[in-house]
């Protein structure tokens, strides 16, 4: 099993890779139930059942890539970072002096979002539904971020709270100005 948080020593640098935290597993889940009751109510119905299974099959499919779409979103563009005492190397490359270095910090990317409540009783238990993945999706959602050059930049994200501390407190160990 690989550790949520490996340190490794190259050329003066402290390499941090910090391993993702996995998606909730409740959500896949509950989201292909809904088309496979849906398809039970149309084949009750005297629905064709060739094309109900063809229709159960496509929604499976459309489930697969989307989750994959989200986890290149989720994972896609982070990879191992850099720090010594005097520079933090971006997972891009780009190299920042520490006395360019404003702020470092958690922040959790999931918050950030907007819930309207309202509609009918679908919409409600489609609100109600979202409301309980944010949740759990609140709890892998931190990122790692630095503040430099009026800019903010990720060093690392999908983490869990602990996990994305003790990555910011390697980091504050390692760079002059923030120990």
């Amino acid at each position: 099993m690989t550790r949520p948080l490996t340190l490794s020593d190259e050329g003066g640098w402290t390499i941090i890779a910090a391993r993702p935290s996995p998606m909730p597993k409740r959500g896949p889940v509950l989201a292909l139930l809904l088309p496979a009751f849906f398809c039970l109510v149309l084949i009750a119905n005297g629905a064709a059942k060739v094309g109900v299974i063809i229709w159960l099959v496509i929604s499976a499919l459309i489930f697969a890539w989307l989750s994959y779409v989200n986890h290149r979103k989720r994972h896609g563009k982070l990879g191992p970072f850099a720090v010594k005492h005097d520079a933090l190397r971006l997972p891009d490359g780009t190299v920042v002096p520490s006395d360019r270095v404003h702020r470092l910090g958690v922040r959790n990317t999931e918050t950030q979002h907007v819930i309207f409540y309202g509609g009918g009783a679908i919409q409600q238990l489609g609100q109600a539904g979202a409301a309980m993945t944010r949740q759990r999706m609140e709890k892998i959602s931190n990122a790692v971020v630095a503040e430099h050059d009026g800019t903010l930049s990720y060093l690392a994200g999908g983490l869990t709270p602990e996990l994305a501390h003790a990555v910011l407190q390697e980091v504050t160990r390692r760079l002059d100005g923030f120990a």
